[in-house]
């Protein structure tokens, strides 16, 4: 619980967290010599809102629908232990939020090892490390720092805690450093998900979002991208696309663009103005529409129709939601879907990601769900916190012929995909042979 992770609480300072949902995954991540990057994307609904009261009989909700909650983490890497290494964290949601949040972070210090600085706090850390934390959003933040004791555990603990209002997001940078190591020299929010921060070994320019690209240009550099670093040496430049999205990062007029993730390295004074086609090539060039883009990036596709009553969705590029009716698929593009009554077929090619989208009817009728006066009281106290009941009727999901357990809530789905291309095809779940029946069907009463 939000006791003892590095979470953020919605709505009151200590709200319940809901945790493995298949609607929380990683969505985007790039990997270079220079830079690391994940962005993680967990789902808040109406029904878990901590604020909502009875009134009348009826219950009364602050929060008007669902919304999203995005953590994007920004690792920048330096060739050496002693030279500086640091991350970037940015907290931001898509959809109404008009709950207010709290952001936490555990520290391996005690409570007296954690000072105020300008902006944050500095703590003196376990084994030596010592450890800056800066928020840039919020700008003049109201730091609060608990100590405790953990039962079994030698090392003290701290946890500090900063509150926003509704609709506001964090940003903030961690920079460990060791005595004798120079600190940052400046950092500095230059626009919305973006930071610039200047070290004694480079002058960077970080940057990341989540449904609109970062647009940044100054006299040096030119950003429209996702995710991504500018980070200018004495003797190099570094043109960083973190994300697995199309984008494009400029030095002086010379200008990396294409689909992510990918690293380019210029001169400090390059000798003309060029544009370098970079990263990876996209399956094909046709004309598509836009699909999504109000709460994610989108996707390029195409929606076709199978006869005799299936459809098929082509993502090209990019990544978001891509659907049609009662039915959408969420993930990174390039891929074919099928649907046909019974039966999903999805073709892959590209990198290893999570494909997610609601458990069709035709293969698991959500009429199987046994009456909750049928279930034993245990289920129903899980049932009436906001859960939902793990029942026998799942999805069979078959990577390349070979069956895996496909991952399923709350009448969603996902399915892991392997890095290259292969062919997915998901369809009821039915129990072996050897297996008649599972501990769920002999539990319950159904009929």
């Amino acid at each position: 619980g939000i006791h003892h992770d590095s979470l953020i609480s919605f709505g009151v300072p200590i709200a319940k967290h809901e945790h493995g949902r298949v609607d929380t995954n990683i969505e985007d991540y790039g990997f270079t010599t220079s830079v690391g990057y994940l962005l993680g994307r967990q789902t808040f609904k109406q029904r878990w809102d901590p604020t909502k009261t009875t009134v009348d009989g009826n219950t009364v909700y602050t929060l008007k629908g669902d919304f999203d909650w995005s953590r994007q983490v920004v690792m920048l890497r330096s060739g050496k232990v002693a030279t500086p290494t640091y991350v970037v964290v940015r907290d931001s949601t898509q959809g109404d939020c008009p709950l207010p949040s709290w952001w936490y972070q555990w520290l391996s210090a005690s409570k007296e090892n954690v000072t105020p600085i300008p902006g944050g706090v500095h703590v003196d850390a376990a084994d030596g490390v010592k450890l800056n934390v800066t928020f840039v959003e919020p700008a003049n933040p109201q730091i609060t720092v608990k100590g405790t004791k953990v039962p079994n555990y030698q090392e003290d603990y701290s946890q500090i805690s900063v509150s926003q209002g509704p609709n506001q997001g964090y940003l903030t940078v961690f920079y460990p450093y060791q005595e004798g190591e120079p600190l940052p020299q400046k950092i500095e929010r230059l626009g919305e998900g973006i930071v610039k921060v200047t070290t004694a070994e480079s002058t960077d320019y970080v940057f990341c979002a989540v449904v609109r690209p970062v647009v940044y240009r100054d006299d040096l550099v030119n950003i429209n991208a996702f995710a991504g670093a500018v980070r200018i040496y004495a003797d190099q430049v570094v043109l960083v696309n973190a994300s697995g999205l199309r984008g494009s990062v400029s030095y002086k007029g010379v200008t990396a663009t294409g689909i992510g993730p990918f690293e380019r390295v210029v001169a400090v004074n390059p000798a003309k103005a060029e544009t370098i086609q970079a990263g990876r090539r996209p399956v094909e060039s046709v004309d598509t529409r836009l699909f999504d883009g109000q709460t994610r990036p989108g996707i390029e596709g195409r929606i076709h129709d199978v006869e005799p009553d299936g459809r098929q969705f082509i993502a090209v590029e990019g990544n978001g939601r891509i659907g049609q009716d009662d039915f959408y698929v969420i993930g990174e593009a390039p891929f074919a879907l099928t649907h046909e009554p019974g039966k999903i077929t999805i073709t892959t090619s590209g990198r290893r990601r999570i494909l997610q989208m609601p458990i069709p009817e035709d293969i698991v009728p959500a009429k199987l769900l046994p009456p909750i006066d049928s279930l034993p009281e245990d289920f129903k106290l899980n049932w009436s916190v906001g859960g939902w009941i793990n029942w026998p009727w799942a999805v069979d999901v078959k990577v390349d012929g070979i069956s895996y357990q496909g991952g399923w809530y709350d009448g969603l789905m996902t399915v892991g995909v392997p890095e290259g291309k292969h062919t997915i095809e998901i369809t009821p779940y039915t129990n072996p042979p050897v297996w008649k029946e599972n501990a769920y069907t002999r539990l319950l009463p159904v009929k």
